[in-house]
């Protein structure tokens, strides 16, 4: 019991001392951004071409599926990776389908009315995603097993 308490002395004053992380929180981190970005993109690509074929409730439950998703797989955090997915995929929408146009050139598709209306609408369908994902995090820390500390 003495020894690791003295060794979990010595890991956390190293990371106090600014020694660089290990290799495994690096993998995990790279992880986590990949399932940010390919949630981002499966958001964004929902619109593509399909606003007329597919209806809204069925839009709206695969966000909630992806953010759930982003957010179990991420862990920790997985409201503000879903959050971000949930962000990046609204950013890509708005660039295929929204602004065909050179972003130099007018946009005749909306005014500065309906990019308010746009954001105060998409609020509450941003602030349900960050729930979904502290949801999916939640979920992932339930269900998966503690790892073991060697005593």
């Amino acid at each position: 019991m003495r020894t690791s308490r003295r060794l979990s002395g010595v890991v956390h004053s190293a990371r106090r001392n600014g020694d660089r992380p290990s290799h495994g929180s690096t993998i995990a981190l790279m992880r986590q951004l990949v399932v940010v970005v390919v949630g981002g993109s499966l958001i964004g690509l929902r619109y593509w071409n399909t606003i007329d074929a597919v209806p809204w409730q069925l839009q709206l439950g695969f966000v909630a599926l992806v953010t759930f998703a982003v957010g179990f797989a991420t862990g920790p955090r997985g409201w503000l990776a879903a959050l971000a997915s949930f962000a990046i995929g609204h950013v890509l929408w708005i660039f295929l389908e929204l602004r065909p146009s050179a972003p130099w050139a007018a946009s005749d598709v909306w005014g500065w009315e309906q990019w308010g209306i746009f954001l105060v609408t998409l609020l509450p369908t941003a602030i349900g995603a960050s729930v979904l994902g502290a949801l999916g995090a939640w979920v992932r820390r339930a269900a998966l097993p503690m790892p073991r500390v060697p005593a």
